[in-house]
């Protein structure tokens, strides 16, 4: 091959074009391989029982550090109970609570369960004088809320989860 010719020029120009192509692709993988996004979901030390149209609702704050977009959130809020059976066995019941979810989140946003006939903690959490006066397993129970959603600048998901427990973390 004449090293001043057009076939060596072609050779030379794909040659340096591959070497190109696969440092970008070698960057690209290494990258995304360490970064992940930090999940900057923060939840509110306390959740808080207020009045909202004259009936009480359990309300958690969360807010998103970063402010960015976070698409399709699924927030679950489950109350959490201890459970004694008639035979002895001891377990933890799982009650969902209703919440309505954004299309998506970016600042601050506020859960809020409806504390009416229809919810498992209705009648336990409408005043403070209620849940003082309910059952001790009821008192001694507690909130878990589980945070998934995908993040509108990495693509990837975040999960957080944040408990609460009723005794120690609710304000009226």
């Amino acid at each position: 091959i004449d090293p001043h010719g057009r076939v060596a020029f072609v050779v030379g120009t794909l040659q340096h074009v591959t070497g190109i192509v696969l440092n970008v692709f070698s960057f690209t993988i290494v990258v995304t391989k360490f970064q992940h996004p930090d999940p900057d979901i923060v939840f509110a030390s306390s959740v808080c029982i207020a009045q909202r149209d004259g009936v009480p609702h359990l309300l958690i704050r969360l807010g998103n550090k970063r402010c960015n977009l976070i698409y399709h959130p699924e927030i679950k809020v489950i109350w959490m109970t201890p459970v004694r059976t008639r035979e002895g066995e001891q377990f933890v019941k799982a009650h969902s609570l209703d919440v309505q979810l954004p299309a998506t989140i970016s600042g601050v946003y506020t859960l809020a369960h409806r504390l009416d006939a229809d919810s498992p903690l209705g009648e336990a959490l409408k005043t403070e004088a209620a849940f003082r006066d309910c059952d001790a397993a009821t008192r001694a129970s507690g909130i878990q809320v589980v945070f998934v959603g995908r993040d509108g600048v990495y693509h990837d998901d975040l999960h957080f989860v944040k408990r609460y427990m009723l005794e120690r973390d609710v304000v009226w």
